[in-house]
């Protein structure tokens, strides 16, 4: 260009090493910027996929989190209908004839209220159980295996049998929605004992595997009957247990007693 421009071209051999320098400088730099521009445009990419991944994630686990309310609701309206609705419609039934016997027939009135006081003691004592074990969230910060410890602790206070707890390999990492299925089933466990068992002794059983958790409630009560399908609690726990890709066995011993078992696999697909 400068010897089509007329310049000597003495002069522009004289010119030529600054001007390849410049141009060096100038491609070198060119080649820098777009590296530069390619790298932040990767950076903010990287950084929206990142907030739409948390995103995701929050909205993930609010729906967790909901759904676990409403199921708890269901279980706790379940709970109440089996227990303390139960020991509620005695206790009306029983006033009721203690109202119709009061003038003509006391001795049978007094039998009346004295099974009324039963029937208002043990809904009191299902209530304070239900309040000792049913927290917002009995696994906040807790190890599984020290919550289902303080729920046998619970238990026991209120309970007719004994109970032991055991324990066998170690827990480690699993999601929250595999220690509170198998905190639920715990206690879905030990209720049924409480309600439906004569047992003096109980097991509850934690055993941990490399592939999946284990989780057993055993008591020695007498011969029981196969279980029924109409159990509200069985039913949702069977519901927990299958969404997490696990198995649930309820069933009676051939040798007496009734177990309660609960295999959930370490890696759940809905974990």
């Amino acid at each position: 260009m400068l010897w089509l421009r007329g310049v000597p071209l003495a002069q522009i051999l004289t010119q030529a090493p600054s001007i390849a320098l410049g141009l060096t400088f100038t491609l070198i730099f060119s080649i820098v910027l777009a590296q530069l521009s390619e790298q932040m445009a990767r950076a903010e990419r990287l950084a929206a996929e990142l907030r739409a991944a948390n995103e995701a994630l929050a909205a993930s686990r609010e729906r967790e989190l909901a759904l676990a309310a409403a199921e708890e609701r269901v279980r706790l309206a379940h709970e109440i209908h089996d227990g303390l609705g139960h020991h509620l419609t005695a206790l009306h039934v029983q006033l009721q004839a203690a109202a119709r016997l009061l003038e003509h027939d006391p001795v049978r009135a007094a039998q009346a209220l004295h099974l009324c006081r039963e029937a208002a003691q043990a809904a009191l004592t299902e209530v304070r159980q239900s309040v000792a074990m049913m927290r917002s969230n009995p696994l906040a910060d807790q190890p599984l295996p020290v919550v289902i410890k303080r729920l046998v602790h619970d238990f026991s206070r209120v309970a007719s049998f004994q109970i032991r707890f055991e324990q066998a390999g170690e827990i480690g990492e699993i999601s929250p929605a595999m220690a509170m299925t198998l905190f639920r089933a715990a206690q879905e466990g030990l209720t049924n004992v409480q309600k439906h068992a004569q047992a003096t002794y109980v097991t509850v059983r934690l055993l941990a595997g490399a592939e999946s958790v284990r989780l057993e409630v055993i008591n020695d009560g007498p011969l029981a009957p196969a279980i029924g399908e109409t159990g509200f609690g069985l039913a949702g726990l069977h519901e927990r247990v299958s969404r997490l890709g696990g198995e649930i066995r309820a069933a009676p011993q051939p040798e007496g007693g009734f177990r309660l078992a609960v295999v959930l696999p370490r890696g759940s697909r809905n974990a």
